[in-house]
């Protein structure tokens, strides 16, 4: 499914949906599409931390997010795009993701991946562990809805539909992406 469309700038993608939400899925899809740096936020996390007690630690879990800021910035500053696949659901963060693309000359663009409630329940208790997802209970799915601000206006944000199919999931996100471009005639193809 890789496609030759490109990018018009580096940009930095933050995600926010929550677990279940079919985040990880469709980065890593959009990764390989677009092809872009992904910072999995599970998978750094489990890297380090082989207990998962160790990450309810507060200076580890900050670490981690280190980590991933320092990774992006780097990317950026090479010229990279980076896909930044975290619960990123609180607008500061996202601001805070918006100010280092900015600072590095690069877009900054939210992909929320939207999925029911129920869907997401079901799919966390059910799936695989992985280096890049944990199993949860419906209390922590719960528990994500709860801490998502919604984007503001100074957001620019793809909703990609996490029900949907891979294809149709692509395809959402380069009509969203085309129409935040102002030219269209500018895009590569």
């Amino acid at each position: 499914m890789t496609s030759t469309k490109q990018l018009l700038k580096p940009t930095l993608f933050t995600t926010i949906g929550g677990s279940g939400s079919s985040k990880s899925h469709f980065t890593s899809l959009l990764a390989k599409e677009i092809q872009v740096v992904r910072l999995n936020n599970d998978a750094m996390r489990s890297a380090p931390f082989d207990e998962p007690t160790l990450l309810e630690n507060l200076h580890n879990y900050r670490l981690v997010y280190g980590a991933m800021d320092y990774a992006a910035k780097a990317s950026l500053k090479a010229g990279a795009s980076v896909i930044y696949d975290a619960n990123v659901n609180q607008r500061v963060y996202r601001h805070k993701n918006a100010e280092l693309a900015a600072n590095e000359g690069a877009d900054a663009i939210v992909l929320w991946i939207k999925t029911p409630f129920e869907v997401r329940g079901e799919r966390v208790t059910n799936r695989d562990v992985t280096d890049e997802q944990s199993r949860f209970g419906e209390d922590t799915v719960r528990k994500h809805l709860n801490q998502l601000e919604e984007p503001d206006d100074t957001e620019k944000v793809i909703i990609i539909d996490g029900t949907a199919n891979a294809e149709e999931q692509i395809k959402q996100f380069w009509q969203q992406y085309l129409s935040l471009q102002e030219v269209r005639s500018l895009y590569v193809s």
